[in-house]
């Protein structure tokens, strides 16, 4: 259980001031629920389909009435729906409920066995400034459920075992998850739930591609490896379907809690092997605190790694588990999964081989990267973005917090609420639709212009403040300038 409560070591976000640009999902959430319509089919039974419900301090028959609602528009809609091929359905079946008073989202789950659902109440997002958007509140729901079975693997698994078992795992995790959640002001943020890239020059990728590649050559228990230099991803091997909650929960919970311990004099995270004074700056974040000691000593404590739960490759819906092992050098991190259990001679050579190849590599990385913030940032009065490449989950904007915890808000050009609402509404079927290739601009009462462009399935989106009278094609010019200067590089019109 200590490895899950890892996960939720950072409530504060990195110690920063995040009024305006997060707000919290209890705050909003009028339930969130899971259930298993198949265990409470018996009439008189009914409130056993409950495995997780929040507020838990709500009436029981009241949890009832709101898992069989869901149940009921699940069912009397798929009336209406064409049958598909069992290979051919989506993963993450929805359904959008919204009422005067609510907006709800339902997420069918593992072969439609179970329901997971959240509702918001709208006059409490009214009160905190923050904008529904539907289809952001599906990605939200999909990233609890696979958060969570990056920890304990499939419902399926978990309620077969052992039914309280799975209700007990359940809760000791979505109280908590919930509790700590917090959604971006600019809804598209979330909706796009990318990971934040750092762009190297073609040697420097070269350099990080082949130090992993000599990792897993001679240490052949590693099978996976995901490499982030000051919390930003450069390269990884494990799936793509699992990338992202796991640099979620690197680089929000087991980073900045390994690092704040290795802060106090007495944490084994400063501890040095004897013999090796200064020959480099590694350590392991995760694993015995003592390499110098005989494997006979170990306690099950000392070895102790995070058992995370993998996908097998990229179409199939199969998980391995595997023990998560963390290294650092300086601000590089190679986080490496390994299935087979492996001893402290394996560490203490992995060490002797990584600390001095991984501190060179993340001193010349700092040396050409470490001073710039290799990425775009509007000029405080000039324009916001959000940029997304579908192929590499690549995510950049100038909205809320980086993953470092650097500001990325330009705080001097304030966005108002009623274009995070029209971005939305104007985006939504221009990011769905399928295209490669594509344009879409409006503007609002408060003469801001929303302007989407799409190109090779890149998606880029400018928030641009007033302006002088301007025509649609002096807004083109001024885009496609913008585009230019500041995205040259990944974005090609």
């Amino acid at each position: 259980m200590m490895t899950t409560y890892s996960f939720f070591g950072n409530s504060s976000l990195y110690g920063l001031d995040t009024t305006g640009v997060l707000c919290k999902v209890m705050d909003i959430m009028e339930h969130f629920f899971i259930c298993h319509p198949e265990s409470g089919r018996r009439e008189g039974s009914e409130h056993e389909r409950i495995m997780f419900f929040s507020p838990s301090s709500e009436r029981i028959d009241k949890q009832t009435d709101v898992t069989g609602l869901a149940e009921a528009v699940v069912n009397f809609t798929e009336n209406f729906s064409q049958p598909q091929p069992e290979d051919e359905t989506p993963e993450f079946e929805h359904r959008y409920v919204t009422t005067t008073n609510f907006a709800e989202v339902y997420i069918r789950l593992e072969n439609r066995k179970f329901i997971m659902g959240l509702s918001l109440n709208r006059k409490s997002c009214q009160e905190m400034d923050y904008t529904v958007h539907l289809p952001t509140l599906k990605t939200i729901l999909v990233t609890a459920y696979k958060t969570f079975k990056l920890f304990f693997g499939s419902f399926a698994r978990l309620i077969e075992a052992n039914p309280k078992v799975f209700k007990d795992r359940l809760n000791y995790f979505f109280s908590r998850y919930l509790s700590l959640l917090k959604v971006n002001q600019m809804p598209l943020v979330d909706y796009f739930a990318g990971v934040d890239f750092l762009q190297l020059e073609p040697v420097d990728f070269l350099r990080v591609e082949t130090l992993t590649a000599q990792v897993q050559e001679q240490f052949p228990q590693i099978e996976k490896v995901m490499f982030l230099y000051q919390n930003r991803l450069m390269w990884y091997s494990v799936s793509k379907v699992d990338v992202i909650v796991l640099f979620r929960y690197l680089t929000q919970s087991f980073l900045p809690t390994s690092l704040r311990a290795e802060l106090k004099p007495d944490s084994h995270l400063n501890r040095r092997p004897s013999g090796t004074p200064g020959q480099h700056e590694g350590k392991f974040l995760s694993g015995p605190s003592d390499l110098t000691r005989p494997s006979s000593s170990d306690s099950p404590k000392d070895m102790k790694c995070p058992v995370v739960y993998l996908s097998t490759d990229e179409e199939s819906r199969h998980l391995s588990s595997s023990q998560l092992i963390v290294y650092r050098a300086l601000n590089a991190t190679m986080c490496m999964f390994v299935k087979k259990s492996i001893t402290r001679e394996v560490l203490h050579d992995l060490d002797a081989f990584l600390g001095p190849e991984l501190s060179k590599l993340a001193s010349r990385i700092g040396e050409v990267y470490g001073n710039s913030n290799n990425g775009i940032k509007a000029e405080a009065d000039y324009f916001h973005f959000i940029y997304y490449n579908p192929v590499s989950l690549s995510v950049k904007t100038s909205f809320g917090l980086s993953t470092d915890g650097n500001s990325n808000n330009t705080e001097s050009l304030i966005v108002p609420k009623n274009v995070y609402r029209m971005s939305c509404e104007v985006c939504e079927n221009f990011i769905a639709d399928g295209e490669e290739f594509g344009q879409v601009q409006c503007k609002g009462d408060d003469d801001w212009w929303i302007v989407g462009k799409k190109s090779n399935g890149r998606i880029l989106i400018l928030f641009l403040p007033p302006r002088p009278p301007t025509t649609v094609n002096d807004v083109d010019g001024y885009v496609n300038q913008i585009i230019k200067t500041h995205f040259d590089s990944i974005f090609v019109i």
